[in-house]
């Protein structure tokens, strides 16, 4: 019980659910956990509408020790917004609790936070490289 109190507390669960719905999509077969959990633990901030400052904080990280932290990264590239609503869909089922949440976590907001945090991630390095 006390682990599962830590485990949603941290706020990492819903990135632990996203990870496990990853191997719909076979080509993330190659993809340690901890990979998985960094991608999806920015998808979760972006569900949340985290703070900016927080967002870059993590993606830093992430950028600075060879997390994935795209779509291209965990092997996504070509997937299409239906191939990836298989991998939401999956997260999104009853007995992985996401509706306890207090932030929309429907298949289709997990598909859109995906996309806003490849997005956001693009965008965020060609501004460290024109800082450069």
């Amino acid at each position: 019980m006390v682990s599962g109190l830590v485990f949603e507390n941290a706020g990492t669960g819903v990135a632990h659910t996203l990870q496990n719905s990853f191997p719909v999509l076979k080509s993330t077969k190659h993809l340690m956990h901890g990979e998985k959990v960094a991608f999806a633990l920015l998808a979760k901030m972006f569900l949340q509408n985290a703070a900016t400052t927080t967002i870059n904080k993590y993606l830093h990280f992430f950028l600075s020790v060879g997390l994935p932290s795209t779509l291209a990264d965990v092997g996504w590239e070509k997937a299409t917004d239906e191939d990836l609503l298989k991998v939401t869909r999956f997260a999104a089922k009853p007995e992985f609790y996401l509706e306890q949440f207090r932030f929309d976590t429907s298949p289709e907001a997990l598909l859109a936070a995906k996309r806003a945090a490849d997005q956001y991630n693009k965008d965020y390095q060609n501004q460290q490289l024109v800082q450069s």
